[in-house]
C-alpha cells in the first residue's frame, strides 16, 4: 500500500514501507512541522525605525568616550533583495580641530537564524568602537527587515555576506575586513570565509558541522516518543531535505562547515555556551579539528545558545 503526506505545503509521494510510518507520524504532526520550520523558517523579529534609533542615534554620538559616526544604508544581495544596514565608525580628531573617520579595520557582525537581526549587534559598540575599530551590522535575507521570506542555515546567508563586505569595501574604503558570526551567522561566516582568503580573522560562536548531521539529530529529538518509529529507518530528514529544498530552493546536504573550514587559513576563535541545547558539542570540535589556520575554541559555561556574550 502506498500514500501521499502533505509535509508543509509540499506533497510527497510514499511507498508501503514509509506509510505505516506517516500514518503514526499524524500524531506527530507539530514536531513534524517544527523540523523543517525550524531550519527555513524561525521567529521572525521585526523592529520600527523608533526601536532602530533609541540606542545610537544618526550622525555623531558619543560612546566610552568616543566620538562615533553612525551611517544606515540599503544594499540589494544576487538575488535581487534588500539588506538593511548599519555602520559605526569611530572618529578622530585632525590638526585643526576637524574630525576624520578612522579606516584601520571593520568587523561585520552576522546574526544568528532565531530572531535574530541587526540590533543584536549593538552590544559591540562599546568593545569595539574604544579601540579604533568599526563596526557593521545587517539583517540577512529573510530576517528582520531585509527582504525575503525564508533563511537558509548559511547557504544564501554567504553570498550576503559578500554583498556587505564588497560594498564596505568599495563604498566605504574598509581594507582590513573581520567577520563576527553567531549561531546561523557563523555558519555562513564559515562558508564565505572558505572563498575569501582577504579576511583578517572570525569570531565563530555556536556554529554546526554539517546540517545534514544537525538535521537527523533535530529529527531524533522530535519524533521518536510520539511514533514510537526505529530512527535509522525513518524517512522523515529526506522528507524535511525535500521540503527545505521545494520552499526555500537549496539543499541541505550541501551546506557543511566542516568542509569549509579545512579551506579557511585567517585566524579564528571558536566559542559555544556550554548549556546550547539544540547544537551538540562536538559540532564545535569537528569545526575546529577541519579547521587549517590559527584557531582556538572555547566552551562558554553556563550560557545558554542565545543571549549575551
Amino acid at each position: 500500500m502506498s500514500g501521499i503526506v502533505d509535509a508543509g505545503g509540499s506533497r510527497v509521494e510514499l511507498d508501503a514501507a514509509d506509510t505505516s510510518f506517516f500514518g503514526n507520524l499524524q500524531f506527530a504532526g507539530v514536531e513534524a512541522f517544527a523540523v523543517w520550520n525550524q531550519l527555513i523558517r524561525p521567529a521572525r523579529r521585526h523592529y520600527t525605525q523608533e526601536e532602530l534609533l533609541s540606542r545610537y542615534p544618526h550622525g555623531t554620538f558619543e560612546e566610552s568616550g568616543v566620538r562615533i559616526v553612525r551611517s544606515d544604508f540599503t544594499v540589494k544581495n544576487h538575488r535581487h533583495l534588500d539588506l538593511v544596514c548599519t555602520l559605526f565608525e569611530p572618529t578622530m580628531q585632525a590638526e585643526g580641530g576637524s574630525e576624520s573617520k578612522t579606516k584601520h579595520a571593520c568587523i561585520v557582525f552576522c546574526h544568528g537564524a532565531a530572531a535574530g537581526c541587526r540590533l543584536d549587534a549593538f552590544e559591540l559598540v562599546p568593545a569595539l568602537l574604544p579601540l579604533g575599530v568599526a563596526l557593521a551590522c545587517f539583517d540577512f535575507s529573510g530576517a528582520g527587515e531585509s527582504g525575503g521570506d525564508f533563511v537558509s542555515c548559511g547557504f544564501y546567508e554567504r553570498d550576503d555576506i559578500g554583498v556587505v563586505l564588497s560594498y564596505l569595501r568599495g563604498t566605504f574604503g574598509f581594507m582590513k575586513l573581520g567577520l563576527w558570526g553567531r549561531s546561523t551567522g557563523a555558519v555562513a561566516a564559515l562558508l564565505h570565509a572558505a572563498r575569501d582568503p582577504s579576511l583578517s580573522g572570525m569570531v565563530v560562536d555556536s556554529p554546526f558541522a554539517d546540517l545534514w548531521e544537525l538535521t537527523k539529530e533535530l529529527c531524533l529529538a522530535a519524533l521518536p516518543a510520539a511514533t514510537g518509529v526505529n530512527f535509522p529507518f525513518s524517512p522523515l530528514p529526506h522528507v524535511v531535505r525535500l521540503v527545505v529544498q521545494q520552499r526555500a530552493g537549496f539543499d541541505i546536504c550541501s551546506v557543511c562547515p566542516r568542509k569549509a573550514s579545512s579551506r579557511c587559513r585567517m585566524p579564528a576563535l571558536f566559542s559555544r555556551g556550554m548549556e546550547d541545547a539544540l547544537v551538540a558539542s562536538w559540532h564545535l570540535r569537528a569545526i575546529h579539528a577541519a579547521y587549517r589556520g590559527p584557531a582556538h575554541a572555547v566552551e562558554l559555561p553556563g550560557l545558554p545558545r542565545e543571549g549575551p556574550r
